[in-house]
């Protein structure tokens, strides 16, 4: 089966299978999309109010399988609303993936402690992190195991399937 770079020959195979591997061999090659600007968080409660906090997030999809990472730095001016914490899903998740996504999180309770958790899914649009080593289950405006303060940050990163 004679391969040239990321192009598969028809001698082997016929075109549709040709078509669909070079479609498959450009998408691992594609870049990381920039998910930053479309980034918020929503809360079961009142809303958070961002302030100087900066929000990083970017994903990759290749067929249905959606790679997934972001960073969340509170900054000053961060007011944490109120309730647990949603964190938005860039393309849509399949209904059939649940509960089977993967992910984990790490939160910096900057001076305290770094806390890690998991990811789960809440609906098709968003997710939530659960915290292991403190009490009280998912995160979310009571802080990460004390208030939210400048410099305590957020990382998630995910792999779950799109619809």
């Amino acid at each position: 089966m004679p391969i040239t770079g990321t192009k598969i020959s028809t001698s082997q195979f016929g075109a549709d299978v040709v078509t669909d591997l070079n479609a498959i061999a450009t998408s691992l090659n594609n870049p990381w999309i920039d998910f930053s600007g479309s980034f918020g968080i929503s809360t079961t409660g009142a809303a958070i109010t961002k302030g100087a906090s900066i929000y990083q997030a970017r994903y990759k999809q290749i067929g249905k399988c959606v790679d997934y990472a972001f960073k969340v730095s509170i900054g000053a001016g961060f007011s944490p609303g109120s309730g647990d914490y949603l964190w938005p899903a860039p393309v849509q998740v399949s209904a059939n993936s649940w509960p089977i996504i993967a992910g984990a999180a790490w939160v910096n309770d900057s001076g305290t402690a770094l806390r890690v958790g998991s990811i789960v899914g809440v609906s098709v649009s968003s997710f939530a992190i659960f915290l292991y080593n403190i009490t009280g289950g998912s995160l979310g405006s009571a802080g990460p195991g004390t208030a939210w303060a400048t410099g305590d940050s957020v990382i998630a990163q995910i792999r779950y399937e799109a619809t």
